[in-house]
């Protein structure tokens, strides 16, 4: 076709910067905490062998959905609280903010299983590796996700 019968896509792009780690804030239990790094997994434990007279997957359904934290943060007498945390988990988040844009996940119940702190050597800053595991609480969802793009 010819040159100006193509449509231009310049409407369609975005101005927004992408979101960067030193953005992030960690929240647990209304306390904001540092971190050097971070991995938030949702495993939505799909049954992938369901075949049922079909040379071709006739479904793919969704058993127990998994969600974990795995953060890493300075040890120090600050993060002291939430060593042995209590069975009851907190509710927590974790939020990026850029300019008038953000996104939030939401973890409605947090729980950490007992781990010690990383001592590499005593010259080193002594490290924490945080596993939590991310459940519901009552009616409310494992996790939310919320959105805001103000450009």
């Amino acid at each position: 076709g010819n040159a100006a019968s193509f449509p231009a896509i310049s409407n369609t792009l975005s101005a927004l910067q992408p979101y960067v780690f030193h953005q992030g804030v960690l929240t647990v239990g209304g306390v904001g905490y540092p971190i050097s790094s971070h991995r938030l997994t949702i495993d939505n434990g799909l049954v992938k062998d369901r075949h049922n007279n079909s040379l071709t997957r006739a479904q793919l359904p969704e058993s127990d959905r998994i969600l974990g934290l795995e953060c890493t943060c300075p040890f120090t007498s600050d993060e002291v609280a939430l060593y042995d945390l209590a069975t009851a988990g907190l509710a927590g988040s974790l939020v990026y903010t850029n300019g008038n844009s953000s996104v939030m996940f939401t973890l409605a119940n947090l729980k950490l299983a007992t781990e010690s702190p990383v001592v590499a050597s005593r010259t080193q800053e002594i490290t924490w590796p945080l596993r939590f595991g991310v459940f519901a609480s009552g009616a409310t969802k494992e996790i939310v996700v919320t959105n805001v793009n103000a450009a």
